[in-house]
């Protein structure tokens, strides 16, 4: 070159030269330069025994040829990941692939990464990509989770008891109890899923879940469920709830429960089995009877007795005494109450006083108990006449005593019946009759005289 002219050169057009040099030699040096996506590669959540796959792209990022000379998974978890050679056979199944790719500036290649955890656990480890531009990593993250058990779910409380209620047949009623279901797992284990079932019922009760069946409880979690008892009348439930597992061959879950819509009942069991009607003993009029009326609650639920009274509405008075308002019995609790009666002979009710007997009641299975009164009178003895035994032996003109009970004599067997006017026909008879008659008066006379009272002229 000659060096006088470059000397003499002016300095711009020496500037230009230079820039155009420095230009050639930058491309002349170009590198390759790699991308890898995404980064790290996250597999979340395997139940133990299943697998999972994730993609990634490697990427000639640079404006000449890249080469992918090895790709290896290494690091502490290593064992639960490999190349998925089922999706892409390019780099086997092995945990190394030297596959010697060649990618065109801007060109992409996918690959298949497995995780295939065989305990439970948080896996993490490297891909390591070395290539003509750099060595470059990509982070593995997996969960290993324990499969679902039923075994590891409890249920609070361990038993549902809606205790024993009325049996309102008028106006439905409702209760509602919560359960809580808790997975005891630890993580990582996989949630359980499963469906809760009540059970039917038979007669006038239901059981339902207003608010959903389905469970979906992870490990340390837990769910409620509302279930609600609905009831119209009597009804026994003993049946239990059923928790069953989506996996079919994971065992139930039983949980006890009862429910139970019930009245009270009054038997009575002395009398027993009045049907309608009480019968006192009898007594003489003016007297009082008694009666003792024992009885007990045979239902299930709690009986309330509001009211019981005892009146004769006829021939006498009749009252109840005892427990009377108010009155509450457990079921199998027993009371007694008094009743008493006084007929009082009056003409027309000679037989007896007559009424009624009620029993008034709240939260039974009927509102009253109503019973028919009879209180008798005793029949007075019967009317009979006097006989030679009645009169005896005593010699004529002693005073003789007669039965109160004798109020007449009777007519002789050749009597006849009277005729018109008061009068009677009759054959001759004895006179012994009037002559014991006259004897007597003859008697008192004496007796009277004795006594000092004024002497009367016999007629």
């Amino acid at each position: 070159m000659d060096t006088g002219r470059l000397k003499t050169m002016p300095r711009s057009r020496l500037a230009i030269m230079v820039l155009f040099g420095l230009a050639g030699t930058g491309a002349a040096s170009a590198s390759p330069k790699i991308s890898l996506d995404p980064n790290p590669l996250r597999f979340f959540e395997l139940v133990v025994g299943s697998s999972g796959t994730v993609s990634y792209n490697v990427t000639n990022a640079g404006k000449t040829q890249l080469v992918v000379m090895d790709m290896r998974i290494a690091g502490p978890d290593a064992d639960q990941f490999h190349f998925d050679g089922a999706t892409d056979p390019f780099c086997g199944s092995g945990r190394d692939c030297a596959p010697n790719v060649q990618l065109a500036p801007g060109a992409s290649r996918s690959f298949y990464v497995v995780c295939a955890p065989d305990h439970p656990g948080f896996f993490t480890s490297t891909l390591t990509v070395k290539s003509n531009a750099a060595t470059s990593t990509i982070a593995l993250d997996c969960t290993g989770d324990a499969p679902a058990s039923m075994s590891t779910l409890v249920v609070t409380p361990a038993s549902i008891d809606f205790g024993v209620n009325f049996a309102e047949p008028a106006f439905p009623a409702a209760l509602d109890r919560t359960l809580t279901v808790t997975n005891t797992a630890t993580a990582p284990s996989a949630p359980v899923e499963f469906q809760i079932f009540v059970p039917g019922t038979t007669g006038n009760g239901s059981f339902s879940l207003p608010l959903g069946a389905f469970g979906f409880v992870g490990p340390g979690e837990s769910q409620d469920f509302v279930v609600e008892f609905s009831w119209h009348g009597g009804v026994v439930s003993t049946a239990p709830l059923v928790l069953r597992s989506s996996d079919a061959s994971q065992p139930s879950i039983s949980v006890p429960m009862f429910a139970e819509a019930a009245y009270g009942h009054l038997v009575f069991d002395d009398p027993p089995n009045p049907n309608g009607f009480i019968g006192m003993p009898a007594v003489a009029a003016g007297d009082t009877s008694t009666l003792t009326i024992r009885a007990h609650n045979d239902g299930d639920f709690a009986l309330g007795i509001s009211r019981v009274f005892a009146f004769a509405s006829f021939g006498g008075i009749a009252d109840l005494l005892g427990p009377t308002f108010d009155v509450i019995l457990a079921p199998g609790e027993s009371i007694e109450w008094t009743l008493t009666c006084t007929p009082d002979g009056s003409e027309g009710f000679e037989d007896g006083a007559s009424g009624l007997v009620d029993f008034n009641y709240s939260s039974a299975a009927s509102d009253f108990d109503t019973f028919s009164l009879f209180c008798p009178t005793l029949s007075p003895p019967p009317t009979t006449h006097p006989s030679q035994a009645q009169l005896g032996d005593a010699p004529i003109g002693t005073l003789r005593t007669v039965d109160p009970a004798i109020t007449r004599v009777a007519p002789t067997e050749t009597g006849s019946a009277p005729e018109a006017g008061g009068c009677s026909a009759s054959a001759p008879t004895s006179l012994a009759p009037l002559g014991v008659i006259l004897l007597g008066l003859f008697a008192r006379r004496r007796v009277t005289r004795r006594r000092g009272t004024p002497r009367v002229a016999m007629p």
